[in-house]
């Protein structure tokens, strides 16, 4: 799989079934990706600190490039 490449997979629980999606630079896509689904304006990103500091700033930047107003 490529990194700009994004696969979505079905987790089939017949009515609590829901997608989950796998590839590369996905953290970079969330804001365009909420925003595609029509979110606008002001978020919350809820984290812990360890996950934090993994991966907060490219999700929070995503968000923001998109338009969105997160609070951490």
């Amino acid at each position: 799989m490529t990194a700009g490449r994004v696969e979505e997979v079905t987790v089939e629980l017949g009515a609590r079934a829901y997608q989950v999606l796998v590839g590369g630079a996905l953290l970079q896509l969330t804001g365009p990706r909420l925003a595609a689904l029509g979110y606008r304006g002001r978020c919350g990103l809820v984290t812990s600190e360890r996950v934090g500091a993994l991966y907060r700033t490219p999700v929070e930047a995503s968000l923001r490039a998109a338009g969105f107003e997160p609070i951490v």
